[in-house]
C-alpha cells in the first residue's frame, strides 16, 4: 500500500489531493489553485507555525508576491471552510509572522476510512479522483449512495448555442443560435428521434426564449427590431407585445408576461444582465396594461434577468453593474424590493426550482464559474454549489415546469490580443487583422504600448487560477510574465517605460522592470471600478458610484483628496487619458446604450462623440498620438468592430470587418507610433446540456 495520503478529513471537511475536489458538509466548495495548494502545504505542515516566506516560497514557488496576495488567500480558504480568524478552527494566525494549522486531521491513503458524519459515495469518489460533474449538497445516511448527476450534451453547433428554455412538460428545448450568422429560435424536441424546427428566420438577432405555461407559445426579444415577441411554439407568425426590453418570463397562469426595461446589451461570458436605468415591467400577454414593477435605483443597479415564482406571488431578479451584484424579489402585486442573497459572488442569471423553494444561480466566485443552489428566504445561508464544468462558464440556467430537468448553456472563449495595421495620416486599415497571442488561457486582454510603441504590456488569466501581467514585443514575439499566480489586471506604463503600474485587489501597484521591485502607490476602496493613470504618471483617474450614478473622479497618486470630474445623472465611467493629459474620455451612458464623450481634466463639459443607437467602449490606450481620433469597441448591426472617431469633427472609421454575433473586441490601444491598434478579440462558442434533478 502507498503510504502518501489520497487525502485528508478535519471538521467536516474532506480534502481529495488527486482530484483537487474540496468538500465542506458534503459539499463541493470553489477554491483557487493557489488556496488548494496553501490548505494542503498547512495540512503538511500542521501543528508549527509556517513563516509567511517560506508559506510563498511554497505556494508561489519563490515568485515575489505581496503580503497581501497572502492574506487574500487564507481569507478566501477561511471562507470556503467556515473559519474565522477571531476564533480560528483550522487556520490559526501568528501575527506578523505566519499561520498555523491547529484542527485535528485523518489521513486517508488507498483503502478509505469512512465515517458517519461523511456521505459514503462522495468520500470515495473525490478520493480515488472519480470525475463528478455535479455534486447535491445532501446529507445521506450511512450505507447510502449519492449518485452523481450526469448532464448531457443536447447541441454541438460550432457557434454559440445560448439561452435554453424547457417546454413545461419537459419533452422540448428551445433555444437561440447563431449558426447561420445570425440569432434565431429553434425547438428541438428531446424525446428519441425528435426533430429540430428553426422558429424564426427573420435575422432579428433573436435571443431569451421563454415558453408559455402552456406550451403553446414562446415570447422572445428581438435585438435587432426591439421588444418582446410571441410565436406559437411550434411554427407560425410572430407578433411584437412589447417595442422595448428583454429576457420575457411568463405568468404561471399565463396571462401576463415580466420582462426587463432593457435591451440585451452584451453576449460574452461574463455579461451582465442589465446596467444602472434597467427596470422590471408587467404587461398582459398582449403587450396592454404595462406597469413597472420597480424603480430606477431601488435597489442600486440595473434590474434584470426576472424570474417568476411558481405560486406567482413574487419575481426573483438580479441587480447588476459594473462592479455590483445582488439578488432581490419583488411581489408581483406591488411593494418594496427585498433581498435573496448577500454571498460575494458575481451573479449572472437565475431560475426558480418547480417548488418555489429554492433558486438555481449562475455566478462566478474568483475567476470560477458554476451553478448554485440558494434557499429562498434565507439570504445569509451559503449558496450550494452543483455544477462546475472548468473551463466552461456555466450559464443561463432554466428549469422543466415539471420539476426533472434542468438546462444550461457550457461557454468557452478564445480570447488573444489582436492587431490592425492603420496609415499614419489618413488612418485607414492596412491589411487584415493578425493575432498576436494563440495560446488557450482563459483571456488575453487591457493591452497597453509601451511609451517607445516597442513592447505591449498585456493581462493573461487562467480561469479559477491566476491573472497576471505580461509583456510582449509589438508583433507578438517574445511574450513573457512579469508577475506570477497573481490576481492583476489593467496595465499602465510610467514615464520612461521601465515601469508598468497595475491594479491589484488592494489597489495600484507598480513593478519596476530592471529591478522587479514591486510597490503599493495607491489604495483604492471597493466603491472604485476603473482607474486609468495620467501619462505624466502623478494622477489616477477613477469612476465610482459612491454619489449616486457612476461618475469620473480624479485624484492625486498616493493621497486621499479625489476630486469629482462628472456629474452626469445617467453614468459617465472608463476614464482614459489623451497624450497630453489634458482630456479624458469617458464612456457616457444613455439609456442602454453607451457612447464615447470627452471632458477636459480639469473640468468642465462632457462633449458627446459618438450618437449611434448601440454600444461604444473604449479602452484606456485609445488615443491616437496626435491626440484628434479615439479608438473604440462598436457594436453595431449586432457584430463588434474597431472603430475611431475624431475629437474635433465627429466623423468615424471603421478599422475590422468582423460580422459573426459571437465575436466580439475589446480594449483597444493605440501605438505611440500611430501605425498599430491592438485589442482584445475573443470568439464565445457554446452548447447546450440537460441533466435530470432528483
Amino acid at each position: 500500500m502507498d503510504d502518501k495520503p489520497t487525502g485528508y478529513a478535519f471538521g467536516d471537511v474532506v480534502v481529495a489531493l488527486r482530484s483537487e475536489i474540496v468538500t465542506r458538509a458534503s459539499v463541493a466548495v470553489t477554491l483557487e489553485p493557489k488556496a488548494f495548494r496553501l490548505l494542503v502545504f498547512l495540512i503538511e505542515n500542521r501543528g508549527r507555525l509556517v513563516e509567511k516566506q517560506e508559506i510563498i516560497d511554497a505556494v508561489w514557488d519563490g515568485a515575489f508576491v505581496s503580503d497581501n496576495a497572502l492574506t487574500r488567500v487564507i481569507a478566501q480558504l477561511r471562507k470556503a471552510l467556515g473559519d474565522e480568524a477571531k476564533r480560528a478552527k483550522y487556520v490559526e494566525t501568528a501575527p506578523t509572522r505566519g499561520y498555523r494549522f491547529i484542527a485535528d486531521v485523518q489521513c486517508f491513503f488507498d483503502e478509505v476510512q469512512r465515517k458517519r458524519r461523511i456521505t459514503p459515495y462522495l468520500v470515495a469518489a473525490v478520493l480515488t479522483g472519480t470525475a463528478i460533474w455535479i455534486v447535491v449538497g445532501r446529507t445521506y445516511p450511512p450505507g447510502s449512495a449519492a449518485l452523481p448527476l450526469r448532464p448531457s450534451q443536447i447541441t454541438t453547433s460550432p457557434a454559440l448555442d445560448i439561452f435554453p428554455a424547457l417546454s413545461p412538460d419537459g419533452t422540448a428545448l428551445a433555444y437561440a443560435s447563431d449558426r447561420d450568422g445570425s440569432f434565431e429560435i429553434y425547438v428541438r424536441q428531446l424525446t428519441p428521434g425528435g426533430n429540430e424546427v428553426q422558429l424564426t428566420s427573420d435575422g432579428g438577432q433573436n435571443l431569451q426564449p421563454a415558453w408559455s405555461p402552456d406550451g403553446t407559445r414562446i415570447a422572445y426579444h428581438s435585438q435587432t427590431r426591439d421588444g418582446i415577441w410571441v410565436v406559437p411554439a411550434f411554427g407560425g407568425v410572430a407578433r411584437q407585445a412589447t417595442k422595448f426590453g428583454s429576457d420575457p418570463t411568463w405568468s404561471p397562469d399565463g396571462r401576463q408576461i415580466a420582462f426587463q426595461s432593457y435591451p440585451l446589451r452584451d453576449i460574452s461570458m461574463s455579461s451582465i444582465p442589465a446596467v444602472g436605468g434597467s427596470t422590471l415591467w408587467v404587461c398582459a400577454v398582449d403587450g396592454s396594461e404595462p406597469r413597472e414593477l420597480t424603480k430606477p435605483g431601488e435597489p442600486a443597479g440595473g434590474h434584470g434577468g426576472p424570474a417568476w415564482s411558481p405560486d406567482g406571488s413574487e419575481i426573483a431578479f438580479l441587480s447588476t453593474d459594473f462592479g455590483l451584484w445582488s439578488v432581490w424579489k419583488v411581489p408581483v402585486a406591488g411593494g418594496e424590493p427585498t433581498p435573496l442573497l448577500h454571498a460575494p459572488m458575481d451573479y449572472f442569471d437565475l431560475t426558480y426550482s418547480s417548488s418555489g423553494d429554492e433558486i438555481y444561480l449562475a455566478a462566478r466566485l474568483g475567476l470560477a464559474y458554476g451553478l448554485w443552489r440558494i434557499r429562498v428566504g434565507s439570504p445569509e445561508d451559503e449558496p450550494t454549489l452543483i455544477v462546475s464544468a472548468p473551463p466552461a462558464a456555466i450559464r443561463y440556467p432554466a428549469t422543466s415546469a415539471d420539476g426533472k430537468k434542468l438546462a444550461y448553456t457550457a461557454m468557452t472563449m478564445r480570447s488573444h490580443i489582436a492587431s490592425v495595421r492603420v496609415r499614419p495620416g489618413s488612418v485607414e486599415p492596412v491589411g487584415e487583422p493578425t493575432l498576436l497571442t494563440r495560446d488557450t488561457s482563459d483571456r488575453n486582454n487591457f493591452p497597453r504600448f509601451s511609451p517607445d510603441g516597442r513592447t505591449i504590456a498585456f493581462r493573461r488569466s487562467v480561469q479559477g487560477a491566476a491573472s497576471d501581467i505580461w509583456l510582449m514585443a509589438a508583433n507578438g514575439e517574445k511574450a513573457r510574465p512579469v508577475t506570477s499566480n497573481g490576481d492583476f489586471a489593467n496595465p499602465h506604463w510610467l514615464p520612461g517605460g521601465d515601469s508598468v503600474a497595475f491594479s491589484s485587489p488592494s489597489g495600484v501597484e507598480v513593478l519596476t522592470l530592471s529591478s522587479q521591485r514591486m510597490e503599493r502607490i495607491h489604495p483604492f476602496g471597493p466603491a472604485t471600478n476603473f482607474w486609468s493613470l495620467s501619462p505624466d504618471g502623478t494622477t489616477l483617474a477613477f469612476d465610482s458610484g459612491r454619489e449616486g450614478p457612476v461618475n469620473v473622479w480624479t485624484v492625486p497618486v498616493g493621497s486621499d483628496r479625489a476630486r469629482q470630474l462628472t456629474f452626469d445623472e445617467e453614468g459617465a465611467g472608463f476614464p482614459a487619458w489623451s497624450p497630453d493629459g489634458a482630456t479624458l474620455a469617458v464612456q457616457l451612458r444613455r439609456g442602454a446604450d453607451d457612447h464615447i464623450a470627452v471632458v477636459p481634466a480639469a473640468g468642465g463639459e462632457l462633449v458627446q462623440l459618438t450618437h449611434e443607437p448601440g454600444q461604444s467602449w473604449h479602452g484606456a490606450g485609445g488615443w491616437s498620438p496626435e491626440g484628434d481620433k479615439i479608438a473604440f469597441a462598436g457594436r453595431r448591426g449586432g457584430a463588434w468592430n474597431i472603430w475611431w472617431v475624431s475629437r474635433s469633427d465627429g466623423a468615424q472609421k471603421r478599422l475590422t470587418d468582423y460580422s459573426t454575433p459571437h465575436h466580439y473586441v475589446r480594449y483597444p490601444s493605440w501605438s505611440p507610433l500611430g501605425d498599430q491598434i491592438a485589442y482584445e478579440y475573443s470568439e464565445v462558442t457554446g452548447d447546450i446540456w440537460l441533466v435530470d434533478l432528483p
